[in-house]
């Protein structure tokens, strides 16, 4: 993240502050880096990940959509500034926040390739690397889950092992059908609605693919 005034590097520390010109930007860390228990698993410790909090101050957040957007303008980005300020909100959301936000309705996949490969070329933004088992985590964070612990194994663990056994499916769908069914078998109680909400898809997803866990007996689900 850049400084809206002067274009210099921010600090996180107690404040939100510019190392440049020493503007003050906020109160409280943009972004605050979790660390998951210390659980062995296949020989090596849970690496970190990042649980998005965003800032008390929401100008924060809304000058960095509005400094991308001025740069993408002057390096020759054209298209309406609805579009473009959309496709900017995500790419801050999941590069500089490591959310898991969902495409913006009217925009080509293409298009949010174009603008983020321009400002991740230019030095504007560093992308934060996600996988997988990141947005695992993220989802079950939503949920409040992430700390659950069920017979001496993290319940994201768990998830992964049945995300793992879906086949030909994208990810968000997925996570989605491995979360509701890790919490239908221990009697978690969250319903169906709650867990395709965090994971950004539809009820109707879930239902639909809950057929390709296959190996698992209907009566349990």
């Amino acid at each position: 993240m850049r400084c809206p005034e002067c274009g210099g590097r921010i600090v996180e520390d107690k404040e939100v502050v510019c190392s440049e010109c020493g503007l003050v930007l906020g109160e409280k860390l943009a972004v605050e880096q979790r660390y998951y228990p210390r659980v062995i698993s296949n020989s090596h410790y849970p690496r970190k990940v990042f649980k998005v909090t965003f800032p008390s101050n929401p100008e924060i957040f809304r000058d960095e959509v509005q400094r991308l957007m001025h740069f993408a303008r002057g390096y020759g980005i054209r298209m309406s500034s609805e579009k473009l300020e959309a496709i900017i909100k995500y790419i801050v959301k999941k590069d500089v926040y490591g959310a898991f936000p969902k495409k913006p309705m009217g925009v080509r996949l293409k298009e949010i390739k174009m603008v983020r490969s321009l400002l991740i070329r230019k030095g504007v933004i560093t992308p934060v690397h996600q996988d997988a088992t990141d947005y695992i985590r993220w989802c079950l964070q939503r949920l409040n889950l992430d700390d659950i612990k069920i017979d001496g194994k993290m319940l994201y663990e768990e998830v992964a092992e049945v995300y793992k056994q879906i086949p030909n499916r994208r990810m968000q769908t997925k996570a989605a059908v491995a979360i509701y069914y890790v919490c239908r078998k221990h009697g978690i109680g969250l319903s169906m609605e709650e867990i395709a909400a965090a994971c950004g898809v539809s009820e109707s997803t879930i239902s639909q693919n809950l057929k390709l866990l296959g190996w698992i007996k209907n009566s349990q689900l």
